[in-house]
């Protein structure tokens, strides 16, 4: 009687491996989340509101691809708002699901070209690259950025 139970028991171990192993690699939830947006006509300049870059966590990746170099710029948002009161542009505003990220056209009447962005006297920091930019999220501390042209830009 106490081997078959002896033999019961080791194999209940061995599954309960089995399924924990398992358990952390073949049904493990994916680690890496990838939420994108694709801008057709996003108007002048590309704003990402607060907070946005830190939704999947504080540790990632940014890439933003346009049609020619892209200007990733930071400043406070009053500065953002002000510099672009009459101006056409997107928000991104947050992500409505784990995939897509949402979005805002903001002054749809407004005007269709800024003279300089990247001149401005409001900003923290300007920095252009050719498309894609990628930033990495970890590196990045300070409140939001602005990213100009961007034709089309996926996250």
């Amino acid at each position: 009687m106490q081997r078959p139970l002896a033999v019961l028991l080791v194999l209940i171990g061995v599954i309960g491996l089995v399924l924990g192993r398992l358990g952390e690699t073949t049904w493990a939830p994916e680690t890496e989340t990838t939420a994108a947006v694709d801008l057709a006509d996003p108007g002048s300049a590309v704003v990402i509101d607060p907070g946005v870059l830190y939704v999947g966590a504080e540790e990632g990746e940014v890439v933003i691809e346009g049609a020619s170099d892209v200007s990733v710029i930071t400043a406070a948002n009053g500065d953002i708002d002000a510099y672009l009161e009459d101006v056409r542009h997107t928000r991104i505003t947050g992500a409505s699901d784990w995939t897509t990220l949402s979005t805002q056209e903001v002054n749809p009447d407004g005007a269709e070209e800024l003279a300089s962005p990247t001149s401005s006297d409001l900003w923290r920091s300007v920095e252009t690259q050719p498309s894609p930019y990628r930033l990495d999220v970890s590196e990045f501390r300070a409140g939001s950025m602005v990213t100009t042209p961007s034709p089309t830009a996926r996250f």
